[in-house]
């Protein structure tokens, strides 16, 4: 069931009801018997047909935003829906973000490592896998591969890569990517990270 409102000639907003609208548009008597009918079943009162502007409550009602109003009858377009991290003290903060979207990467302060062990597990197909260990600016802090490409399903050995840390209390994005498309791990040997 859908509401909408629509403005009478006396700046009133008619209040129409979708699941009524449909049978009782246009037909004004049989509306009035309808609503004679309604009135009369025991206390129950038929719903109000009739908002004027001045009930008319601006603000956004998409439910989805941050502001979202549940007494705005009107929607004024000022939604703001949910765009990236607003908390200042996370290493993902984006300072135009207006709605948090729960992404933000707090710090905790007690980051104290200053190596971050990466260990890949190639697949047979070593030659297309690559990574990369970039820093919250994007900067590039380690990466590796491709790896070697060998003739079997096999378990391949694992590749260690020791990646120093310089900066603390940083957020680190590791990515790794196969070329081919088709995963490091089960169709061609285990491969895992």
């Amino acid at each position: 069931m859908t509401n909408s409102l629509t403005r009478n000639n006396n700046n009133c907003c008619t209040k129409t009801n979708s699941t009524f609208s449909g049978i009782l548009k246009g037909f004004s008597l049989l509306l009035f018997a309808v609503m004679v009918f309604y009135t009369g079943q025991a206390g129950i009162e038929p719903p109000s047909n009739d908002l004027c502007a001045d009930d008319l409550v601006q603000g956004c009602t998409n439910e989805l935003a941050c502001n979202y109003d549940a007494t705005a009858t009107d929607d004024d377009g000022s939604c703001n829906l949910p765009d990236g991290c607003t908390s200042p003290t996370a290493c993902n903060y984006d300072s135009t973000a207006l709605c948090d979207d729960d992404s933000c990467n707090e710090l905790d302060g007690t980051f104290e490592v200053t190596t971050i062990r990466v260990i890949i597990t190639p697949d047979r197909y070593g030659n297309e896998t690559t990574w990369q260990l970039l820093d919250s600016t994007g900067a590039l802090a380690g990466d590796g591969g491709p790896y070697q490409t060998t003739g079997t399903n096999e378990t391949q050995p694992d590749v260690i890569t020791d990646v120093p840390i310089t900066i603390f209390n940083e957020c680190y994005t590791f990515t790794i990517r196969d070329s081919y498309g088709d995963g490091i791990c089960c169709a061609y040997g285990a491969g895992d990270y």
